[in-house]
């Protein structure tokens, strides 16, 4: 009885967390990309701490709540939708120590399902795509074309303002490519966020966690450069048949390429400023120049991403040691 009651306990606890997260992001806007962020931490630990069933209940009884208070069924399912599996997941995953690059890609790629099936919901519901450009986003650019005429009237120079005109009818024709982009390697982010945050804390707590690949080390299977070649292939595909869908799909899927290829990128550069340069303030200069040349820099990332990808120039393996280091193992 005891021990039965010490569950209740701890599920009370952690349900009544999570309903406060989830009703303070509903009225408090500024707390929603916070809560979004750490709602699946309660059920990912009720899960290690208990079992299943209660962090399905959890999850059960923060919707009713929500319910309850809103009365909107979207608001309910866009926020469990979007916290609910994941915090599930990771609990199981923590619990059956499953390794953290294994764990990432799992999750990832969950988290962007659920987050699809959730915009998908919500246009099946209300009839209006997520990305499409809003009347907020057409103000946007009324406003920088306002801005250029005034410009254009102060006596700018007429092939500057030709120019600045290109640059904002191109980023409104690009706009839902990039509306889609940015939702997805948003979602990357912040489930590296959110699994970062639970391991710490199952660590707290004294649980067993597979051990972190320190960023430096991080690399990606040689196959995830077909997701390159796809996304080329669709660009090149609806250019030649005149696809703008085939179009739309294969430009989104070479920028979330190319911030992967730029993540991957940064961990060798990472790795190299640590083997040939011992000094702290040496390291800080390099990388201020890296900022201050951004536009260099992003490109050249994205090339030494994409190489070791292909030859693992790093000689790393697959657990991230080098060849100096399994020889000693």
């Amino acid at each position: 009885m005891t021990a039965f009651n010490g569950k209740i306990r701890i599920f009370s606890v952690y349900t009544a967390v999570l309903v406060i997260m989830a009703l303070a992001a509903v009225y408090i806007p500024l707390f929603y990309i916070v809560a979004v962020l750490l709602m699946p931490l309660p059920l990912a630990l009720l899960i290690c701490r208990l079992d299943l069933r209660y962090s399905l209940a959890a999850l059960l009884l923060t919707g009713a709540a929500l319910f309850m208070v809103t009365g909107h069924l979207q608001i309910v399912l866009l926020i469990t939708l979007q916290t609910g599996p994941l915090g599930i997941l990771l609990g199981l995953l923590f619990k059956n120590g499953v390794t953290a690059g294994r764990s990432l890609v799992v999750a990832i790629g969950m988290a962007v399902m659920i987050t699809g099936a959730a915009f998908g919901l919500m246009y099946f519901l209300t009839g209006v795509s997520p990305f499409a450009p809003d009347q907020v986003d057409h103000s946007m650019f009324d406003q920088m074309r306002r801005e250029i005429a005034d410009l254009s009237a102060q006596g700018m120079n007429p092939d500057n303002i030709k120019e600045l005109d290109l640059v904002v009818d191109r980023v409104e024709a690009v706009w839902p490519v990039l509306a889609v982009a940015s939702t997805i390697i948003w979602i990357m982010v912040s489930t590296f966020f959110t699994y970062s945050v639970t391991r710490r804390s199952l660590a707290r707590l004294g649980f067993q966690v597979p051990p972190a690949v320190p960023f430096s080390r991080w690399r990606f299977p040689w196959y995830i450069i077909w997701g390159v070649i796809a996304g080329l292939a669709l660009r090149l595909a609806g250019d030649e048949f005149g696809s703008a869908g085939m179009t739309q799909a294969g430009n989104i899927i070479l920028w979330v390429a190319g911030f992967i290829m730029a993540v991957l990128g940064a961990a060798v550069a990472g790795f190299y400023l640590k083997k040939w340069l011992s000094s702290r303030a040496a390291r800080l200069m390099v990388v201020a120049g890296l900022i201050i040349f951004a536009h260099i820099t992003v490109v050249v990332l994205v090339t030494m991403g994409l190489t070791d990808t292909i030859l693992n120039i790093r000689r790393l393996s697959p657990d991230g040691r080098t060849p100096e280091e399994e020889e000693k193992r």
